[in-house]
């Protein structure tokens, strides 16, 4: 069954405290999801982002909204406004038991009050236990909290690493086929060498975009970080992140171009047996037609 929790906790301040867990969820205290969002104040561009009827294309990507205000001696058409929160919304593909997972994730950080919001749509016990287990160990330190956003690294980072796996099955695959010796490459195994290549390439395919989607998310997260004042460790946990993964999106890119030349030999080994049968074919028809000459021959004599 999907999870999804709120927490409230406030970032940068040294003096500040985290608000604890939220209440475990159950049929009887749960709270109507579209009545969280009203109550949060959410965006109503974000909206339709966390409603089941909305096409999964349209709830993609990330965004951020910024709120400004304007002190009592300011010109309503003054240009020196203070931002005074930000508000952002993040759509993650999680693969989750061999199933992408849609994880949805909303913010708010209000920077003056010095305080955040989240809501977690969808999403997987591994990170609600991960965060769950991180805020019970900085509300029980009496050093510094940091801000949030080391809910968005243990979110990108478990988001991230969840696609490893695929990335090693295509790897193990490709290594299968170019490590064939010459004997191996035999007529019979052409037809399922073709279908499996093509399968290999279509799936680095959307290894490669779901790689690239992770970067885009974690490039928007160090974005936002430089908004949110903080603890900078989490911003050198997501570059070090967005420089780990920007390696695999390399290696993936080398699976495909490598795939497509497995595709060509087999094809080039596929076409040269079209060939030696066709030769094979023309030997006959010539071999039939001599044949029939003669036969013509010898009726006519």
């Amino acid at each position: 069954m999907p999870h999804s929790f709120v927490n409230k906790a406030a970032p940068g301040d040294p003096s500040a405290s985290f608000s604890g867990l939220p209440p475990p969820v159950t049929t009887a205290n749960a709270i109507p999801f579209n009545d969280i969002i009203q109550r949060l104040g959410v965006c109503a561009d974000f909206k339709p982002n966390f409603q089941p009827e909305t096409p999964w294309l349209w709830s993609i990507g990330s965004a951020l909204r910024k709120h400004w205000t304007a002190s009592e001696s300011t010109q309503p058409d003054a240009k020196d406004w203070t931002m005074s929160s930000i508000e952002g919304f993040c759509r993650y593909s999680l693969m989750d038991d061999k199933r992408d997972r849609r994880l949805r994730v909303w913010f708010k950080h209000d920077l003056v009050g010095q305080s955040s919001i989240y809501m977690l749509h969808n999403c997987s016990e591994k990170i609600q236990e991960a965060i769950q287990d991180k805020i019970k160990l900085l509300a029980s330190s009496a050093g510094r909290p940091g801000d949030l956003m080391f809910i968005d690294y243990i979110i990108v980072n478990e988001v991230a690493g969840s696609w490893i796996d695929k990335i090693l099955d295509v790897y193990k695959k490709l290594l299968r086929y170019e490590h064939l010796q010459p004997s191996q490459y035999r007529d019979d195994h052409l037809d399922f060498a073709a279908h499996e290549l093509h399968d290999l390439a279509q799936t680095i395919h959307v290894l490669q975009e779901e790689i690239h989607g992770i970067l885009d998310q974690i490039n928007f997260l160090i974005d936002t970080h430089s908004l949110v004042t903080g603890d900078p460790q989490y911003l050198d946990c997501l570059t070090n992140l967005r420089s780990r993964t920007s390696r695999w999106h390399h290696w993936l890119r080398s699976f495909r171009e490598r795939t497509n030349i497995r595709i060509q030999l087999w094809f080039h080994l596929a076409t040269q047996r079209d060939n030696r049968t066709n030769m094979q074919i023309a030997q006959l028809t010539s071999k039939i037609s001599e044949q029939t000459q003669k036969d013509s021959s010898a009726m006519i004599t």
